[in-house]
């Protein structure tokens, strides 16, 4: 009898790790869209937050990826895209602005890109500094564009 209790403890503590093994819950990022220059466009699966990295151009000596996070609906990623592409028709000497929750995207353009300066509303301060081209812009804001 106490072998047939051995046996069956010995099923119950070895062979039941796996029924009792807490699941993980891992967030999954859904990829919008990326750039040749290593800017990338994330979508946390299923909910409104975005991360949006970039290379930064701020410092002309260093061009490090700078990420920020922020949460937005699909259409404000989609007026933010629009805001983007407009920006393609000021002219060189116009700056135009565009506020995305904790952040204000600034628009220069230079002769075939934009520059576009991001500025935490917060602290008023720069954050980063991306240069685009319309092919990139429609790159990184791939599921956005209108065909």
């Amino acid at each position: 009898m106490k072998k047939i209790y051995f046996i069956f403890f010995y099923l119950i503590c070895f062979c039941s790790y796996s029924q009792i093994e807490e699941v993980e819950n891992i967030e999954r990022w859904q990829i919008l869209g990326s750039n040749t220059d290593g800017s990338i466009l994330l979508k946390l699966e299923e909910k409104h937050f975005y991360n949006l990295s970039f290379r930064n151009y701020k410092f002309s000596d260093k061009r490090t990826i700078k990420s920020i996070y922020f949460k937005s609906s699909d259409l404000g990623i989609s007026n933010l895209y629009s805001f983007l592409l407009r920006s393609f028709d000021l002219s060189v000497s116009e700056q135009s602005s565009f506020k995305i929750e904790k952040y204000k995207f600034q628009v220069s353009k230079n002769i075939d890109k934009i520059s576009v300066d991001i500025v935490s509303q917060n602290s008023n301060e720069p954050i980063g500094r991306v240069l685009l081209t319309k092919k990139g812009l429609n790159n990184l804001f791939a599921k956005y564009k209108n065909d």
